[in-house]
C-alpha cells in the first residue's frame, strides 16, 4: 500500500505543477464537502443548532487535541498517554467506549463517513495535519448516513490556496516521536487539487505503546461546467499500534509508565490497512433546483491481538446518498430551502479468530469463523425558512439498521437483528443584528449498539449470537443559546466573539459498559438526565494579544438504572467530567515569534456506576512558540510546543467500569514537540 500511495503522490504532484490556473466561468459555488453549507452559503451563527467551524492552525503540531481545545462540550482522552488513540466524548456520548474506537459520534472526511454502519469509528485515517478545518455539530443531524446522538465531526481537505504550492514538514519530539510530511496543491483550469502524504512514528512513553502509520490524502475539486461539479476524495492508511492498557491504582503508584502485564504478555496490538475512494456530484438545473449525490467504497484489512486470540478481519465498507434541493426566493429577506434525501451504508466481511502462538502470532487452533455485516438505510427531509431576522428549521429522518451474523463454527448461533428509528428536529433563530443571534433547538437522537457491543453475555452466549437484551438508546436534546461577534474601532479591543449554549438532554436505554474476566459487555440503563452550560469567548486586541477561553459545566446522572444487582439511580454517569475549562493567551505580532500559553482544568471523573472510584481533578499548562518567515515565494514555519509544563501527574484516560481495578491510563509527563515546514509558492 505504501508503494501505491507514493506513486499517487508522485503522479498527482507532477500533475499539479504542470497545471495552469486559467480563469473560468462559474455560475454556482459548490460545497459538497461541507455539512453546514450543503444547501448554500450562510452564516454559521444563523443556524439554530450547536455548530462550530474550526480552522486548523498551520503552524502547530496539528493534532486533534490542539485543534478542539477551545471548543466547549467536547472532551478528549488520550489512551496510553499519547495522541495515537484518542477517545472523543460530546455531551457524554462516547464515554462508554473502552475499545480503541469511538462510538456515538459520527466522523466524516470531506462529507464521506468514516463511521461504520453500526456506529463505530477508527481514527486511523485522521491525520489532522492533512485537513484545513473541522465542522463540529453537537446534536443529532438529519443528513449524516444514520443518526448519531452525540453529533459529528467533519474533516475538510479543501484549502483556499492562491496558486500552486508544495510543502515539506518535519516534526519530532519526546519519546521517539517523528513525523515526515509532504503536500502539494494547485489551481486547475476548472477546479483545484490537493495531495498529502505523511509517515509518523512514536515509540511511546509507556511500555508497549509504540505506533507507526503512513497516511495518504488526495482531494480533487472539478467544475464540469457552470452548472455541475464532480469531486474525488481518496484517503488511505497503513498503521500498527501496540496497546498499553489500563493500570490499577497500585501499579500506577509503582510505575505509571508500565503497561498492563496481560497486554504485554499477549502483545495486544492492532494493524490496519484501509483505503477509501469517494465521488461527489452536484448538478444545478436552474437557480432553484439542484441535486447532489455521492458514492464511496472502502476495503479494509485488519489484524488484532486481543483477549488471548489472534483476529483477522476483512471488510468492505460502501455506501452513497442522493439529495434533491429546492430553494425558493420570495424576496431578498424571505427565502425557503427544502431538501429530500436518501442514504445507504453497508459493511461486511469475514472475522476469523485463532489461538495465539508462543510468539503471540497466529496459532493453529481455529476459535471462531464468522461473517458479520451491518446495513443502514435512511430517508430524510429538511426545510429551512428565513424571513427577515427569523430562521425556522425542521428536519425528519427515518432510519433502519440491520445486523447479520453467520457463524460457521456454531451455525445455531447465526443471528440477525433489525432496529428502526424516527428522529425529528426543530429550531428557531432570531437575528439581533447581522452578526448576533438567539436560537432554540430540539432534536431527537438514536444511538444503536456497535457490533462488538451486541455480543451476548455469558449466560446467553451458547444460545444467541447477538444479545437480545440491547435496544437503541434514544435521546431528546433541548438547547438554547446566543452567539455572535462584535468589531470595535477602539484603541485596545479589536474584536470579540462568543457562543453560549444551555442544554437539557434526556436519554432512554443508555448503553452502559461493564467487564467480566476481561470481556466487555453492555447493559441498557432505564433513564438518564444531562444538563449543562457551554460557553466560548475570543478577544483580540490592537496590540496583537489574543485571549480564547471555553467553559463546560455539566451534570450527568442516572435517573433510573438497576442492573439487577444494584440500584444506581441518582448516581453520576461514569466517564464524564462535571467541569472543563480551557484558557489560551497568545501574542501574535507577525513581526515577531508568536507565543501561546494554554491552561486546562478538569474536574474529577467517576469511573464506575457506583461512583466508588474516580480519577482526580487536575490543572495543566502548555506553552507554544511559533515563528514564520517569508522571503519572496518561500515561507519557513518553525514551532516548539511544551506540554505539561510543570510536569503534573494526571490521568489522561479511564476504562469505564473496568475489571480487576484496571481503570487508569496516565498522561504524558513534561514533553516537547518541535517542527519546521518549508513552503514554496509557484
Amino acid at each position: 500500500m505504501i508503494k501505491i500511495l507514493c506513486a499517487f503522490l508522485t503522479l498527482f504532484t507532477s500533475f499539479v505543477f504542470a497545471a495552469k490556473a486559467d480563469g473560468d466561468s462559474i455560475k454556482y459555488v459548490f460545497d459538497e464537502v461541507s455539512i453546514i453549507e450543503k444547501s448554500g452559503k450562510e452564516d454559521i451563527n444563523k443556524i439554530p443548532s450547536s455548530l462550530n467551524k474550526v480552522e486548523i492552525d498551520e503552524g502547530s503540531s496539528k493534532n486533534l487535541l490542539n485543534t478542539v481545545k477551545n471548543i466547549p462540550g467536547i472532551f478528549l482522552q488520550q489512551r496510553a498517554g499519547g495522541a495515537t488513540l484518542t477517545k472523543i466524548t460530546m455531551r457524554g456520548f462516547g464515554a462508554r467506549s473502552n475499545d480503541p474506537q469511538i462510538v456515538g459520534i459520527k466522523i466524516l472526511i470531506d462529507g464521506f463517513p468514516e463511521t461504520e454502519p453500526d456506529g463505530r469509528t477508527s481514527l486511523d485515517q485522521l491525520d489532522v495535519s492533512a485537513f484545513s478545518q473541522i465542522e463540529i455539530g453537537k446534536t443529532n443531524s438529519y443528513n449524516l448516513f444514520s443518526a448519531a446522538s452525540g453529533g459529528y465531526l467533519n474533516f475538510i481537505s479543501e484549502r483556499n490556496f492562491p496558486g500552486t504550492f508544495s510543502e515539506n514538514r518535519f516534526t519530532f519530539g519526546s519519546f521517539g516521536f517523528q513525523k515526515f510530511q509532504a503536500e502539494a496543491g494547485g489551481k486547475l483550469k476548472n477546479g483545484s487539487v490537493f495531495v498529502n502524504l505523511s509517515n509518523t512514528k512514536f515509540e511511546g512513553w509507556r511500555q508497549h505503546s509504540a505506533s507507526y502509520s503512513t497516511n495518504f490524502n488526495f482531494y480533487l475539486k472539478n467544475q464540469l461546467d457552470e452548472l455541475s461539479s464532480l469531486n474525488l476524495s481518496v484517503v488511505g492508511v497503513s498503521s500498527v499500534y501496540k496497546i498499553a492498557g489500563a493500570l490499577t491504582a497500585a501499579q500506577l503508584d509503582v510505575d505509571p509508565s508500565m503497561a498492563n502485564p496481560t497486554f504485554v504478555n499477549h502483545d495486544e496490538r492492532r494493524s490496519n490497512k484501509v483505503l477509501r475512494v469517494g465521488l461527489a456530484y452536484q448538478k444545478y438545473f436552474d437557480e432553484e433546483q439542484s441535486i447532489s449525490s455521492s458514492f464511496y467504497i472502502s476495503p479494509k484489512t485488519m489484524m488484532r491481538s486481543q483477549r488471548n486470540s489472534y483476529r483477522d478481519f476483512n471488510r468492505v465498507h460502501l455506501g452513497g446518498k442522493f439529495q434533491y434541493n429546492f430553494v425558493k426566493k420570495y424576496a431578498e429577506d424571505d427565502v425557503n430551502k427544502f431538501s429530500l434525501g436518501i442514504d445507504n451504508q453497508y459493511q461486511g466481511g469475514p472475522s476469523v479468530f485463532y489461538s495465539l502462538s508462543s510468539t503471540n502470532e497466529r496459532g493453529t487452533t481455529l476459535k471462531q469463523n464468522k461473517n458479520e455485516a451491518g446495513w443502514n438505510y435512511g430517508i430524510y427531509l429538511h426545510d429551512e425558512h428565513t424571513y427577515k431576522n427569523l430562521t425556522f428549521d425542521f428536519s425528519l429522518r427515518y432510519s433502519k439498521a440491520r445486523y447479520l451474523l453467520d457463524d460457521f463454527v456454531s451455525p445455531t448461533l447465526s443471528d440477525k437483528m433489525t432496529l428502526t428509528a424516527l428522529t425529528p428536529g426543530f429550531g428557531i433563530s432570531y437575528g439581533l443584528d447581522e452578526n448576533n443571534y438567539l436560537m432554540v433547538h430540539y432534536a431527537k437522537g438514536v444511538e444503536n449498539p456497535a457490533f462488538n457491543e451486541v455480543d451476548p453475555p455469558a449466560e446467553l452466549d451458547t444460545i444467541r449470537g447477538l444479545s437480545p437484551l440491547l435496544k437503541p438508546s434514544t435521546s431528546h436534546t433541548f438547547e438554547t443559546g446566543i452567539k455572535g461577534n462584535y468589531s470595535f474601532a477602539l484603541n485596545f479591543i479589536n474584536s470579540f466573539s462568543y457562543n453560549i449554549t444551555g442544554y437539557t438532554l434526556w436519554t432512554y436505554g443508555e448503553l452502559v459498559p461493564y467487564q467480566i474476566s476481561g470481556g466487555s459487555y453492555n447493559i441498557s440503563a432505564g433513564k438518564t438526565k444531562r444538563y449543562g452550560l457551554e460557553a466560548s469567548f475570543s478577544l483580540s486586541t490592537q496590540n496583537y494579544f489574543v485571549l480564547k477561553s471555553s467553559v463546560t459545566i455539566a451534570e450527568n446522572s442516572f435517573v433510573e438504572f438497576n442492573d439487577g444487582n444494584s440500584d444506581f439511580s441518582g448516581n453520576k454517569i461514569p466517564g464524564v467530567p462535571d467541569r472543563q475549562i480551557s484558557l489560551n493567551l497568545g501574542y501574535q505580532n507577525p513581526q515577531f515569534p508568536s507565543i501561546n500559553l494554554q491552561y486546562t482544568n478538569l474536574s474529577k471523573i467517576y469511573i464506575d456506576n457506583a461512583n466508588s472510584v474516580a480519577a482526580g481533578s487536575y490543572d495543566k499548562f502548555d506553552l507554544q512558540l511559533l515563528y514564520r518567515m517569508v522571503v519572496s515565494s518561500v515561507s519557513l514555519n518553525c514551532f516548539i510546543e511544551l506540554e505539561n509544563l510543570f510536569d503534573k501527574k494526571y490521568i489522561s484516560s479511564i476504562a469505564v467500569n473496568g475489571s480487576y481495578g484496571e481503570y487508569y491510563e496516565p498522561g504524558l509527563p513534561r514533553n516537547f514537540t518541535a517542527g519546521i515546514a518549508l513552503n514554496y509558492q509557484f
